[in-house]
């Protein structure tokens, strides 16, 4: 999934738009098979976070409005900022 933000990231900098829609198809995907995996509340509810803030994104990258670069900007870092919380909280639940 990691490959797939990124990708998005990159995408919505370059605005780069008909990649911009394959990537939001695929991650939607990702996203809803790793919802259906999920196992406990926090999770779900982190993933759920997670594409929310991609859907947002997404809305505004579409606009493709100037005023709307710093919330893309500030909405990705947000993003990141999420994704490596999800990835502390999966390693942290591996531990014995």
């Amino acid at each position: 999934m990691n490959t797939l933000l990124e990708a998005f990231r990159q995408a919505c900098l370059d605005k780069d738009w008909r990649e911009l829609a394959q990537i939001d198809r695929d991650l939607r995907q990702q996203l809803s098979e790793t919802l259906n995996a999920c196992e406990s509340e926090q999770e779900k509810r982190q993933m759920i976070t997670l594409l929310q803030r991609l859907q947002k994104i997404y809305a505004l990258a579409m606009r493709d409005a100037k005023e709307d670069q710093q919330e893309i900007a500030s909405e990705l870092a947000k993003l990141q900022k999420d994704q490596r919380a999800v990835k502390a909280y999966e390693q942290g639940s591996r531990l014995p």
